[in-house]
C-alpha cells in the first residue's frame, strides 16, 4: 500500500486501530531512513569539501616564503656593494696597479649589482606569477566551496521538508489516536 492509497479497515467506531498503529509506524521508519540519507549525504559533502581544501598546494606558500627571503638577501646585497661604492676606503698608493685593481673591482661590483638587480626583478616576476596563481586557485576553491555549500544548503532544505512532513504526519496520528482513544470510551 502506498502512503497516499492507504485504506484502514473499519472497525466498531472507526478504523482498525492495528491498521492505523502500523501504518503511523511504516511512515515513521521511512522518514527516519530518508533522514539518515540526507544526514550522510551531508557528511560526505563535508568531506568532500574537506578533500577540496587538502588538495590546495601545501608547498606553494613556502615557496613564496623562500622566494621573498631570497629577494630580501639580495636587495641587502645590492645596498651592501652601493654602499662599498660610495663610501671607498681610500688607500694612499698611487701605482697603477692599485688603480687598475680598484677599476676591476669598480667593474665586478657594478656587476654583481647588475646580476643581483637582474635575480630580484626575476624572482619579483616569479613572486607575482605565483601570486597569480594561487589568486586563482584559491578562486577556484572558493568556486568548490561555493557549489559544496550549495548543495548542503539543498540537502539540508531537503532534510528539513522531510522532518516537517514526517512531524505532519506524526500529528496526524496523534490526533487519529486520540480520536479513537475518545470514540472508545
Amino acid at each position: 500500500m502506498t502512503d497516499s492509497a492507504q485504506s484502514f479497515r473499519s472497525a466498531f467506531h472507526g478504523f482498525n486501530r492495528e491498521d492505523v498503529v502500523r501504518f503511523l509506524e511504516t511512515t515513521v521508519a521511512k522518514h527516519g531512513a530518508q533522514v539518515r540519507e540526507l544526514e550522510d549525504e551531508i557528511k560526505r559533502l563535508e568531506g568532500e569539501l574537506e578533500q577540496a581544501r587538502q588538495k590546495e598546494n601545501p608547498q606553494m606558500p613556502e615557496e613564496l616564503d623562500a622566494l621573498r627571503k631570497e629577494n630580501d638577501a639580495l636587495k641587502k646585497q645590492v645596498e651592501e656593494l652601493e654602499n662599498q661604492l660610495t663610501d671607498p676606503e681610500p688607500e694612499p698608493q698611487q701605482d697603477q696597479q692599485w688603480e687598475a685593481e680598484e677599476l676591476a673591482a669598480y667593474r665586478r661590483a657594478e656587476n654583481v649589482e647588475r646580476q643581483a638587480r637582474t635575480r630580484a626583478a626575476h624572482l619579483n616576476e616569479k613572486i607575482n606569477i605565483l601570486m597569480e596563481e594561487l589568486t586563482n586557485r584559491l578562486e577556484g576553491s572558493g568556486l568548490a566551496i561555493d557549489a559544496a555549500t550549495e548543495s548542503m544548503g539543498k540537502a539540508l532544505e531537503e532534510l528539513q521538508t522531510a522532518l516537517d512532513g514526517a512531524k505532519n504526519i506524526l500529528s496526524s496520528g496523534v490526533e487519529t489516536l486520540h480520536s479513537l482513544e475518545q470514540e472508545e470510551k
